[in-house]
């Protein structure tokens, strides 16, 4: 890529001079990178994800979630995270060069959830009772 630029050729005699000049482009395949804050997503906050490309021509851009089409822009916006948005995110460039690609595994952090399992809320003196708590978050909450 460093040769690229314009070459001049002259030649010269006693009897005048001329030139040729050629503008010189180098072709070559795609590099692509993910620009990314972090792979934890926290759930109802708005998120950004940046797919950086070089290649000449230009490259084509794809961004997948689990394989399936997402959109052909350098960037994602997200407007505010669901569960639903855990995954696989993989950004492909492909141009008549070659095809390369990088990804993203998402994982979504959220607040805790508690539920508690009961029989019945009426207790009976001196039978024994069991009560479970069912707690979810990411990262796991701690009790």
């Amino acid at each position: 890529m460093d040769d690229a630029g314009l070459y001049t050729c002259t030649a010269t005699n006693k009897y005048g001079s001329t030139n040729y000049s050629l503008n010189v482009t180098i072709m070559y395949a795609p590099t692509v990178g993910i620009n990314k804050a972090s792979e934890d997503w926290v759930e109802g906050k708005p998120q950004t994800v940046s797919c950086d490309v070089t290649g000449s021509p230009a490259p084509r851009l794809t961004w997948t979630k689990d394989g399936k089409p997402l959109s052909r822009e350098k960037t994602l916006h997200i407007q505010s995270v669901h569960m639903d948005d855990a995954g696989l995110y993989t950004c492909t460039a492909t141009n008549e060069y070659g095809s390369t690609n990088s990804s993203l595994n998402v994982t979504i952090m959220y607040a805790p959830t508690v539920g508690i399992n009961k029989s019945s809320e009426d207790w009976v003196e001196g039978k024994p009772q069991t009560v479970s708590c069912d707690v979810t978050g990411s990262p796991a909450p701690r009790l």
